[in-house]
């Protein structure tokens, strides 16, 4: 929960109440703090931060060289149904959280398209698998279908309808990239690339990572922040007190 406390502290100081639901690269709005403001005061605006942002709050710390998470019945847009068992026998696997309306996913679908051309006649055994987590009737599976078909997507989009896998991972932004070794080892997670315009594109985080895999050479970027929405996460309400 370390990584989730100063990710949420830096952008408290940045932007404690317009990020509720927006994107990341929306918070232009900069909190000045004075001198002598008191311990009592940052710790009221960090409670409104994880009250508002219940991704943060409630996902796990996942770190470098975790294991992937196990999980089982996947729907998947083209009605088949998968489990972490199925993608054991990848030498890479690139795992990346995304979702049908948040303008940061739609602007990488493309490269998602692209991401998997490359690698799919490649021989190489990476493979790309996205998850659909977000919560809300624009984030169905029979929404995810249609998106799907439109963007002619080749890759396997499966809903995690009760949000788990999400949470196992600790991802809190749409898009956000997860590269994993043949042993199923966590060895990059973040953003794909440097810019959201592709044309402004420099530095490519997950080819990187996936070219040093396949090379046999460590991954050098093992971390970079991702630029997105934050996945809308259903809230979980306390159970009921006895009398």
């Amino acid at each position: 929960m370390a990584a989730v406390f100063r990710h949420g502290l830096r952008v408290c100081c940045l932007a404690t109440a317009t990020a509720m639901m927006g994107c990341t690269e929306s918070m232009q709005m900069h909190v000045s703090f004075r001198r002598h403001a008191t311990c009592h005061v940052i710790a009221a605006s960090l409670t409104l931060l994880y009250s508002s942002f219940p991704a943060m709050a409630d996902a796990a710390e996942f770190a470098i060289g975790d294991k992937l998470p196990e999980f089982s019945n996947l729907h998947a847009v083209d009605g088949t149904r998968w489990d972490s068992m199925k993608l054991g026998d990848s030498r890479v696997l690139i795992v990346v959280f995304t979702c049908n309306r948040c303008p940061y996913a739609v602007e990488y679908e493309d490269r998602l398209n692209a991401l998997h051309a490359k690698y799919s006649e490649s021989g190489k055994q990476v493979r790309l698998f996205v998850i659909n987590s977000n919560y809300g009737p624009n984030e169905s599976l029979k929404r995810m279908r249609l998106r799907a078909k439109e963007k002619r997507f080749n890759f396997p989009y499966v809903k995690d309808t009760d949000q788990s896998v999400a949470r196992s991972l600790g991802a809190v932004y749409t898009p956000e990239f997860f590269v994993f070794d043949h042993d199923g080892r966590l060895v990059y997670k973040g953003a794909l690339d440097d810019a959201t315009n592709s044309e402004n594109v420099k530095t490519n985080y997950v080819d990187d990572a996936v070219s040093a895999l396949l090379a046999g050479a460590p991954v050098k970027t093992t971390e970079i922040g991702a630029r997105g929405c934050t996945i809308r996460f259903r809230r979980r309400r306390p159970s009921p007190r006895g009398p």
